[in-house]
C-alpha cells in the first residue's frame, strides 16, 4: 500500500506499507518535495521495493484514486501480470460523500444550515454558554473540510439535541442576548424553528448512515474485504427504498452511488471474498449464478490462478460451493459465524524485526522512523489479531467512537467582541446570505425563560410529516 502526504511545512512524502494476513510492516518513506509526482516517478519508487520483497510474494497494490498512482500501478501490472490494483475503499467512500454534498442540492442545503447553526453557537461566548446550559453540557460536532463524513456526525449531534435547541430559542434568555438580534442570529433562530430543516435532516441521516457504516468498516484495522460488498449493498438498498417513495428526489443520489461504487470502491476481489465468506454463504446471500459473482470468479481465474493450478482451483471451488462433507463438518457449523480470516486462513507469519534503538547511530534518521512506525504497528498487532477472529457485525459499527483529535476547532471569540461582523462572517464561511429562504414554515416563538420551558419533557411534536411543529402542553 502506498500513499502521498504533505506535512504542515509543505514537505511531501511517499509512504510504503506491506500487509499480510498477520498485520502490517512499514517499509519506507521517501521525501519527494522537489520531485514531480508523475506515474513514472511513482513506478520507479514502488518497483524496486516489490523486487526487494520478492515479486512472487506481492499480489496486490492499494492506492488512492489519483491518476498518477493509476499510471504507476498499470506499468507495474504490465511487467508483473499476477499483481492487481485495488483502490482505497475508504478514499472512495469519502469521494462519494463529497459528491453527495456538492451535487445533491437539498442535502447541501441541510449541511449548510447545520454548519450555520454550529458556527454561530461557537462564535460567541454568551451564546455558547447558553447552549451548554440548555443542553446539559452537550457539545455539537464541528465539520471538517477534508473529511466529509464529519458532516454526518455534525448533523447527528444537532438532531440529538433538537428539542433542547428549540427550548433555547424559545426562551427569554435567548431573546435578550444581543447576538440574537443580528441578521445571523435571526437566521439561526429560524433554522432551529423550521419544520422543513428537521425533517430533511432526519432524511439525510437515514440515507448516509449505511455509508458511514461502510466507512467505519474499511477505515480501520484488520481484514474487512469479506464484508465490504454486503455493506455497500445495504447502503444501495436504503437509497433504492427512498427512490421508490420519491424518485425525483433520490434518483440522482443513486446514480452517484453506482458510479463511485463501480469506479472507486468495489473491486472483483471484494465480490469474490464476500461470496466465499461462510457467514454469507450459509445465509444464501450470494449465488454463483449472479452475474457479478460470475464476473468475479472469471477475474480471479484469469489474473491470479496459474495455468497449472486452474483445474485444482475449479475442483476446490466446487467443493467449497457445494459444501463438501469433509470440508463442512459438524465443527465448522459451530464456527461459521467467525471471521473468514480465522475460518479459512492459517498462515505462519511474524512481524519483521529491524534494528534496535541502540544501533541508531549506524543508520540514517529515515531508518529510525521506519523502526518507530513498525514498533507502533507491533503494539497494534494483538488488537488486529483479535479483530480478525471475531465476525464483523455491520449493524454495530456506528457504536464505535470516532477519533476527533486535531479536528475540533477552538473558539474564535471567547467573549462578545466579534472579530468581524456577522454578515461578513456568514458570506465568507457559507455564502448563504441572501439565498436564505425566510418563507419556510416555522414554529412561533413561545414566551418563557429556560427554567419554565425546561419543565416540558418533550416540548415539540410532529402532527404529520407536512405539518409544522407545535408546542406540547401538559
Amino acid at each position: 500500500m502506498s500513499d502521498l502526504w504533505t506535512d504542515m511545512k509543505d514537505h511531501s512524502f511517499i509512504n510504503v506499507i506491506a500487509y499480510s494476513p498477520k498485520g502490517a510492516v512499514f517499509l519506507n518513506s521517501f521525501e519527494c518535495s522537489d520531485s514531480s509526482k508523475t506515474g513514472l516517478f511513482l513506478r520507479d519508487i514502488l518497483e524496486p521495493i516489490i523486487e526487494e520483497i520478492g515479486v512472487e510474494k506481492v499480489v496486490q497494490l492499494i492506492s488512492d484514486n489519483a491518476s498518477n498512482y493509476g499510471v504507476a500501478i498499470s506499468l507495474i501490472m504490465e511487467k508483473y501480470p499476477h499483481i492487481h490494483r485495488v483502490t482505497c475503499a475508504a478514499h472512495g467512500v469519502q469521494l462519494l460523500l463529497k459528491d453527495i454534498d456538492a451535487r445533491i442540492s437539498w442535502v447541501k442545503e441541510v449541511f449548510d444550515k447545520a454548519k450555520l447553526v454550529v458556527g454561530f453557537m461557537y462564535k460567541h461566548g454568551t451564546v455558547l454558554a447558553l447552549m451548554r446550559e440548555c443542553t446539559g453540557g452537550k457539545e455539537l460536532k464541528k465539520p471538517c473540510k477534508t473529511r466529509f463524513a464529519y458532516n454526518f456526525f455534525m448533523l447527528k449531534s444537532i438532531l440529538d439535541v433538537e428539542d433542547l435547541l428549540r427550548v433555547m430559542v424559545a426562551s427569554a434568555e435567548w431573546r435578550i442576548n444581543k447576538n440574537y438580534r443580528s441578521d445571523l442570529g435571526a437566521m439561526v433562530t429560524q433554522i432551529i424553528q423550521s419544520t422543513e430543516f428537521w425533517l430533511n435532516a432526519k432524511d439525510v441521516l437515514s440515507i448516509l448512515e449505511p455509508l458511514i457504516i461502510v466507512l467505519r468498516l474499511v477505515d480501520g484495522d484488520g481484514a474487512t474485504s469479506p464484508f465490504l460488498y454486503e455493506a455497500m449493498e445495504r447502503a444501495r438498498n436504503t437509497i433504492i427504498d427512498h427512490c421508490n417513495r420519491d424518485s425525483s428526489k433520490y434518483k440522482r443520489l443513486l446514480q452517484l452511488f453506482d458510479s463511485r461504487k463501480e469506479a472507486n470502491i468495489i473491486h472483483p476481489v471484494h465480490m469474490m471474498t464476500a461470496f466465499l465468506n461462510p457467514f454469507f454463504m450459509y445465509d444464501g446471500k450470494f449465488s454463483y449464478y449472479q452475474n457479478d459473482v460470475k464476473q468475479a470468479v472469471i477475474y480471479i481465474i484469469k489474473t491470479m490462478v496459474s495455468a497449472d493450478d486452474k483445474r485444482q482451483f475449479a475442483n476446490e471451488f466446487r467443493n467449497y460451493y457445494e459444501k463438501e462433507e469433509k470440508l463442512f463438518h459438524e465443527l465448522s457449523f459451530l464456527i461459521v459465524d467467525c471471521h473468514p480470516h480465522k475460518f479459512m486462513v492459517d498462515y505462519a507469519w511474524k512481524l519483521c524485526s529491524l534494528a534496535s534503538k541502540d544501533s541508531y547511530s549506524h543508520f540514517e534518521s529515515t531508518l529510525w522512523f521506519i523502526i518507530m512506525m513498525n514498533n507502533l504497528m507491533k503494539l497494534k498487532s494483538k488488537e488486529i489479531e483479535k479483530f480478525s477472529k471475531d465476525s464483523i457485525v455491520l449493524d454495530k459499527l456506528l457504536e464505535i467512537p470516532i477519533n476527533e483529535d486535531g479536528d475540533r476547532v477552538g473558539l474564535e471569540d471567547e467573549g462578545d467582541t466579534m472579530v468581524e461582523d456577522d454578515q461578513t462572517w456568514l458570506d465568507r464561511e457559507l455564502g448563504l446570505g441572501s439565498a436564505f429562504n425566510y418563507n419556510e414554515p416555522y414554529t412561533p416563538i413561545y414566551s418563557g425563560n429556560l427554567s419554565q420551558l425546561r419543565t416540558i419533557v418533550t416540548p415539540f411534536i410532529y402532527e404529520s410529516e407536512t405539518s409544522t411543529i407545535r408546542l406540547r402542553t401538559n
